[in-house]
């Protein structure tokens, strides 16, 4: 179990939803990014998009589907102020599920850079005994710290 019902009962001090807060740091000039596994059972990808939908944010990249390794690692929305992310694969605890593409994700938020979009090309080769870059791309990983994660 990795969400404890003993800490939910007591914890009142979080507001009903953080869609105000958001809204909040978005016209603070704040990026703000929003990730989820898609399988998470807890809070699923369709009630997060529901919800950010809700925020009536102007679509700047509609949906596309974001790759790892010639594989959709996810899929990725970006309205203006906030970049929505889910995790293929991932539950409630993404890095737990996921941690290559958890990795992924967080070095593009620090980039601020969208999500890989070329299936072909993640940017990194590892051939044998030597990691090669492949071509410019968006996925810049630093491939000596991503290929820890499988």
């Amino acid at each position: 179990d990795t969400c404890s019902d003993i800490v939910g009962d007591k914890w009142a001090d979080s507001p009903i939803s953080m869609l105000p807060i958001y809204q909040e740091l978005i016209e603070a000039g704040l990026r703000i990014w929003v990730y989820s596994g898609d399988t998470d059972a807890v809070v699923p990808v369709t009630a997060t998009r529901y919800s950010l939908d809700a925020l009536k944010l102007p679509t700047v990249t509609k949906w596309y589907p974001w790759y790892d390794k010639g594989q959709v690692g996810g899929w990725s929305e970006v309205y203006m102020g906030l970049t929505f992310v889910t995790i293929r694969g991932a539950g409630h605890e993404v890095p737990l599920h996921r941690p290559r593409q958890a990795f992924i994700l967080f070095n593009h938020f620090l980039k601020n850079k969208p999500m890989p979009r070329n299936q072909m090309n993640t940017g990194w080769s590892n051939k044998g005994n030597h990691i090669t870059r492949v071509s410019e791309d968006e996925d810049d990983e630093n491939p000596s710290r991503i290929d820890k994660f499988k």
